[in-house]
């Protein structure tokens, strides 16, 4: 047992008594009533643990719908901008490639037009070489001379050809470029004029192809730039060329106007002083004209060489005729019994046009 002062005296007691033996102090009331304060403030914190967890349940709902709100919201605010950010990203990079593609095929194109207008003034130069002259023999030096310019032309178009690959655009310039490579000449066998021709028929032909991948490619370059200058006409060049080496030639010869007198080389001539020799000049070089060189033998046996006045040109009636005087009277005689030759040549290039032999007989 322990002693305690009295609160209301002082006096020391028993912590047991229930009232102060000195001054009646009466511990039982306070106990009672601290009992009481005890209870009342256990409720009232029962009370405030229970409010507390209620407003704390009630809060964190609100915050979880507040939460969810924002979550929402923030969702469908950053979703948005994302969702289209995406898009512009996936769009521009379609667009950057597709941008790629284009510069790559304009690079492609650049290089294709730079070996082909390379082909263009190799071509183009060589045609205005030969125009210097004016015979085969010139045309055939010419030509064996550019063979490594030749060489060079056909490399660029193996390379233009090659350049095209697959891409699609491309695919009507490369059949063009292939045409025009096969047909590109690359020899002459001989300096003779059958040869000569067949060259620049072979020429005239590649200019034609040649013209056809140059007309493609100005199509193309209204898409991927360019710069197409043909240097000149190539077909207008080597068709010049052709009609100047083209050998010329005269029809049938026919005696005094008379398609019926040419049945046969034997034609009585015993009462004619004059014999007639009527042709047409064929083939040649158009619009210029031929001076005529005539060789041949009268009846008599008599050579004799003469140069027709003037130029024939080509289709143009034609006519030489001989005829047979007397020495002493200077008259016209008929022609005795005999054989009439005569020959027609170039007289530039003494190249052989055709000739007739006549026998006079009576």
């Amino acid at each position: 047992m322990a002693l305690i002062d009295c609160p209301n005296c002082g006096k020391k007691i028993s912590d047991k008594s229930e009232k102060c033996i000195s001054c009646g102090y009466s511990f039982l009331n306070k106990n009672k009533k601290n009992k009481l304060l005890f209870t009342v403030f256990g409720i009232i914190v029962f009370l405030s643990i229970i409010a507390w967890i209620i407003v704390l349940i009630m809060c964190k709902d609100k915050t979880k719908k507040t939460l969810n709100n924002n979550t929402v919201d923030s969702v469908e605010e950053v979703t948005e901008p994302v969702t289209v950010t995406e898009t512009e990203e996936i769009t521009e990079s379609e667009s950057d490639i597709e941008e790629n593609e284009l510069e790559n095929k304009k690079q492609i194109f650049s290089e294709i037009s730079d070996n082909v207008m390379q082909v263009d003034e190799i071509v183009t130069d060589i045609l205005n070489d030969m125009k210097c002259g004016s015979d085969v023999d010139y045309y055939y030096n010419v030509f064996v001379g550019a063979k490594n310019d030749l060489k060079t032309a056909s490399t660029c178009l193996e390379d233009a050809y090659d350049l095209c690959g697959d891409i699609p655009e491309f695919s009507v310039l490369k059949t063009r470029i292939r045409v025009a490579k096969n047909s590109l000449p690359m020899s002459v066998s001989s300096n003779s004029s059958d040869a000569v021709i067949e060259l620049l028929n072979d020429m005239e032909q590649f200019c034609y192809d040649l013209a056809d991948v140059e007309d493609e490619m100005a199509d193309l370059a209204r898409e991927f730039g360019g710069n197409v200058k043909k240097k000149s006409d190539k077909k207008e060049l080597v068709t010049d060329l052709s009609d100047k080496v083209i050998p010329w030639e005269i029809s049938d010869i026919l005696i005094n106007f008379s398609e019926d007198d040419n049945y046969n080389d034997y034609y009585d001539l015993c009462n004619v002083s004059q014999i007639y020799f009527h042709f047409d000049i064929i083939n040649g070089p158009k619009n210029e004209g031929i001076k005529i060189l005539t060789k041949g033998y009268y009846p008599t046996g008599e050579y004799f060489e003469n140069q027709l006045d003037g130029y024939q040109y080509v289709g143009a009636n034609c006519w030489f005729y001989m005829e047979y005087k007397d020495n002493n009277t200077g008259r016209l005689v008929n022609f005795p019994p005999g054989k009439a030759v005569v020959d027609f040549y170039n007289a530039e290039t003494g190249e052989y046009l055709g000739g007739k032999t006549v026998y006079v007989i009576q």
